[in-house]
This record gives structure tokens, sequence and C-alpha cells, in this order.
């Protein structure tokens, strides 16, 4: 039996949208041709008419906050950072001098940071196709299942799409909202039933196609189960993180000439240095799906696929309903 879960917060893109572009603002396009983008864009819009598009305006400051807004929840730490460093100069404690021992400092905290983020970036841009495999896997079996369903007019394709379609939902609820995996296997295992009742019309092709298109969900599965559930890096951040609190009390600690100047350069080297770090754990884990992850995979494609099963599950009962009316 089917179990349905309420489906949570959205995305935005489509089966054909590419992942690496998703989450970027959207060009905003002028009367006369031309485009503006970033803060630019922001301004136009707070500038023009109020008979502007609504929407517009909404879709457009959606996409500014998805830009920034990691930027933004750092601001407070970089606010107790300036605070802490105008203490330290109060209080005169700036003991260090920048050297070039600490030039390697910094150097080395960097290196480690490209590093990680080479490889992590490369993982995340992997990851982000696979709820579109997931989806076209699902997609595949269903067009197997019109196609029995063509080939034999006796066979009743409804039970296959539900099953499908309860897997799609299972699916989802396991990915955005952290339900248990159970649902999702036994859906898997259900499959097989409705998979008999295609060999029962002898159609081996047919057979063969759907069970290959079950491997590949099951291996897709365990891969984004093995990514979100296992921390691969954790040896690694922990060297980082040695590294960045060492450049970070550095910064706190180290004397110029020019007072000012140093608090804006420090303040500045803090913030890459923590942003880098969040993007960094953020990209590790690509489905997270909760409020505090920004870069996660675009689950559109699952959605577009349940509601394309939804409309042919309508579509079969209703000329069902019509043949035994006739």
């Amino acid at each position: 039996m089917c179990r349905f879960f309420p489906l949570g917060r959205g995305a935005v893109g489509g089966v054909g949208s590419n992942p690496r572009t998703q989450g970027q603002p959207t060009p905003l396009p002028l009367p006369g041709g031309e485009r503006l983008s970033g803060l630019a864009s922001v301004i136009y819009l707070i500038l023009i008419p109020k008979s502007r598009n609504l929407m517009s305006k909404t879709v457009l400051y959606v996409h500014v906050w998805q830009k920034w807004r990691l930027l933004f929840r750092l601001l407070p730490w970089a606010v107790l950072f300036v605070v802490a460093k105008v203490g330290v100069h109060l209080l005169h404690w700036e003991v260090w001098t920048f050297d070039s021992l600490t030039g390697t400092l910094f150097a080395a905290a960097t290196f480690i940071l490209a590093f990680m983020l080479s490889g992590t970036l490369r993982d995340y841009q992997a990851s982000l196709y696979m709820p579109i495999e997931l989806a076209n896997v699902v997609e595949a079996i269903a067009d197997a299942n019109q196609l029995a369903a063509a080939a034999h007019p006796d066979y009743d394709p409804i039970s296959l799409t539900t099953a499908l379609s309860c897997l799609t939902q299972n699916l989802l609820a396991w990915l955005e909202q952290q339900a248990a995996i159970t649902p999702v296997e036994q859906s898997l295992e259900q499959l097989n039933i409705h998979f008999a009742h295609v060999l029962a019309f002898g159609d081996i092709p047919v057979i063969s196609r759907i069970q290959g298109e079950q491997a590949k969900l099951r291996l897709l599965i365990r891969r984004i189960r093995l990514i979100r559930d296992t921390d691969f890096l954790r040896p690694a951040y922990a060297l980082l993180e040695i590294f960045l609190i060492g450049a970070v009390i550095t910064l706190l600690l180290v004397s110029s000439n020019r007072f000012e100047q140093n608090l804006v350069v420090s303040t500045l080297l803090f913030i890459a240095f923590a942003y880098l770090l969040r993007m960094i754990r953020d990209l590790d884990n690509p489905f997270q799906y909760s409020d505090d992850s920004f870069l996660d995979a675009d689950l559109s494609a699952l959605r577009e696929v349940k509601a394309h099963l939804a409309k042919q599950q309508k579509t079969v009962n209703e000329s069902s309903g019509q043949h035994s009316a006739n």
C-alpha cells in the first residue's frame, strides 16, 4: 500500500534546465532590447513605475536573495570580528607583525580551501544530475508500460502507473523531508509484482528493459543515500578548521602602521575564509533540503514526472469509465 507524504518547499527549474545555472538571477529585459542583471536590475525595478508587473519584481528579488543570502548570513559574524579587532587594538594586544611566516600561514589556508573546493565542486556537479536521472528512469519504465498496453489490449497499465507514482512521491518525501527510506525500498520491491503482470503476456523485451531501468534506479538511490548520509571529508575538515582558526587569530593579533587599513583588509579576509568554508560544507551534501542549505540539487524533474504519471492515471481511469458506460 502506498504511503503519501506532503511535499515540502519547491525549487526553480525544470527537466530541461541546466543545473549549473540554477539559482542564478535571470537578466531583466528592457523595452529597448537591452538586459540588466544583478544590482542594476534591482535599482531599475525600484525606480520604474508601479505599473510594472509585480510578479517580475518578486521573482527577481527571490533570485537576488538566493545569490546574496549566504553573505548576508555571515554579516553578524563579520560584525563580531570587527568588534573583536577593535577591542584587541584598544587593549594593545596586537603583538603580531606581518612577516614571511604570516604570509605562509595564509597561503597554506588558501591552498587547503582551494583543494577542498575543487574536490567538492566536481562531486557536486555530478550529484546535480542524479535527480534528473531518477526522473528519466521512472519515465522509461512508464513508457515501457504504455508500450506493453499498446501491444496487448488485455493488459491494464494502471497498476504499474500507480506504483510508479507512489515511488516518485516516496522519493520526494525521502529527499525533501528526510523521511525514512523504507517506503522507497518497499515501492521498489512492489514493482516486481507489476512486472510479473507484463511477463504473463510473454513480452520478454519489455521486461528486460524495465528490469534494467529498475537496476539503475536502485543504484542512483544508493548513491544519493551514500552522499547524503556519509561524511567523507571529516578529517580534511579538521585540518582546514585548524588552519582557518589560526588565520583568524593571526588577523586579530597582526598590527600595521594604519589601523583602518588593517581593519578593512582583515575583515575582508575573514569574510572570504568563512564564506568559502560554509560553501564547501554545503557543496559536500547537495541533498540536504533544509533552510540552512542553498546549493541543493533541483527536484523539479521528479515533480514533473509525478504530475505526468498522475495525468496518465487520470486519463486511463476516464477511458475505463467510458468503456464501462458503453
